[in-house]
């Protein structure tokens, strides 16, 4: 006998009740039952702290200060990041700052700040440390800021809007192109993303997080929004394979892969998977194709195993700190290739950990990926005995976008970007959301009513 969970989705269209009855249910029953508010509703009122935070991402992810050049002279960012936690001490809000994912940033800093007092070249890493300062606030913004699930949810579309604007660019570069193949492949604008390969990385994370979000929500919008939101996934597979990456492309698969591990209807889902597949392959250019075929014995391949065998090597030499935070770019050229050019890089996040921050700084960045992988997996046992189904999918997709960085995170030296530092924000502040005491007590009737559905 199915059994009726008491605990609404505040995500499904509403049957709009009358107004002062809507008002008395939403006080009566905080934390658990949020009121039942779309998009727009959940976005209007909410504080200033949070309204910097989402200006912030827009900023970050998007540039509109590289593209239109009358805005690069205020410093956007680092302007709406300050006034993020200004506005928030002037008026805090109660907030869970607990959880693995603040452990482990905290003992990845001081991992980074003990090797960069130990490096080889001292003043280049204190030089560098405003750019891992930025990314600790950044997580620290998210999980103090996005403490409620309408917060939480409107910052992952307004996250999935930033980045599903430059696939959209990506692939209409692409499609003048003629969808030919291009070494160089394409961009995103100037910034973090200017690189085909750093575009393809944020592709392997729009890509599993927006199917996520449309496959959960699907019931709540229009047709129309339906096949405009479908655009998202298919927009970022199309700059995948523009982008000329092949390890955005292994990336983006390996995404896609967690789907199916997480679904009920595993031949449905291979079925899809495999036309998704085919239909990709169908549609790469043959002189990327090749480029797989030739994968370990091109220059390019043959460069990064070098560079990976130089890391493997400091790491026996340096094993405790390694060689100091930001200090490869020069210690690489001066101890292994004069004749690489100052600056070169080892093309992967955990080369570029052990290296530069020893095997302490390895087990710490490996912390940080098994905290996402823990804190998922708490969201979707919690949200399960709420019967949130849609939140379930949510954690899913992070799943799969972590899946995606990791993967084409082998490949590029991408350890101090944005991807994992805003992915721990997003982890972090859902799994604090669903341990707040309301969400926590309630689901102890729910786990009793759901054997009795289940039977």
């Amino acid at each position: 006998m199915a059994v009726r969970s008491p605990y609404p989705n505040p995500y499904a269209r509403p049957s709009r009740p009358p107004r002062e009855a809507a008002r008395t249910a939403d006080v009566a029953s905080p934390g658990l039952a949020e009121p039942q508010l779309g998009l727009w509703q959940s976005f209007k009122g909410q504080s200033l702290a949070f309204y910097s935070l989402l200006a912030y991402l827009l900023f970050e992810y998007v540039r509109p200060q590289s593209i239109y050049p009358f805005l690069a002279a205020v410093p956007w960012s680092a302007l709406f990041l300050a006034l993020t936690f200004v506005t928030y001490i002037l008026k805090p809000e109660r907030t869970r700052l607990s959880s693995p994912g603040t452990t482990t940033v905290i003992l990845f800093t001081v991992v980074l700040l003990l090797s960069s007092l130990a490096a080889y070249y001292p003043q280049r890493s204190i030089s560098q440390w405003s750019l891992f300062a930025n990314w600790v606030l950044v997580y620290f913004g998210m999980v103090l800021i996005l403490n409620t699930r309408q917060r939480w949810l409107v910052a992952y579309f307004g996250f999935l809007m930033f980045s599903f604007k430059m696939a959209l660019h990506a692939s209409r570069t692409w499609a003048a192109r003629g969808f030919t193949f291009d070494i160089d492949g394409v961009v995103g604008a100037p910034g973090w993303f200017y690189n085909s390969g750093e575009l393809g990385i944020q592709m392997c994370i729009l890509l599993p997080m927006s199917l996520a979000y449309v496959i959960a929500y699907k019931q709540r919008w229009s047709h129309a929004t339906r096949w405009f939101l479908w655009l998202m996934p298919v927009s970022s597979i199309m700059a995948i394979l523009g982008s000329s990456s092949r390890g955005a492309v292994l990336g983006g698969a390996a995404a896609l892969l967690v789907f199916l591990r997480h679904s009920k209807h595993k031949v449905r889902t291979v079925v899809v998977l495999g036309v998704l597949a085919g239909t990709a392959w169908w549609s790469m250019p043959p002189q990327f194709s090749h480029r797989f075929d030739t994968a370990g014995e091109d220059h390019t391949s043959q460069e990064r195993l070098e560079r990976w065998t130089a890391g493997i090597d400091i790491m026996k030499h340096h094993p405790v700190l390694g060689i100091g935070y930001e200090n490869w770019p020069i210690y690489y050229p001066a101890h292994y290739k004069p004749s690489a050019a100052a600056g070169s890089l080892c093309h992967n996040i955990f080369i570029q950990a052990g290296s530069e921050l020893g095997f302490l700084g390895l087990a710490a960045l490996l912390g940080l990926l098994a905290a996402c992988l823990y804190m998922t997996w708490q969201t979707r046992r919690r949200a399960r005995l709420e019967n949130r189904p849609d939140l379930v999918m949510m954690a899913i997709g992070l799943d799969g976008a972590l899946l995606g960085y990791v993967v084409s995170g082998f490949f590029v030296t991408v350890l101090y970007y944005p991807y994992l530092w805003v992915h721990l924000g997003f982890c972090a502040s859902l799994y604090g959301i669903l341990r707040e005491p309301a969400a926590v007590t309630a689901p102890r009737g729910v786990a009793a009513m759901s054997k009795v559905a289940s039977a």
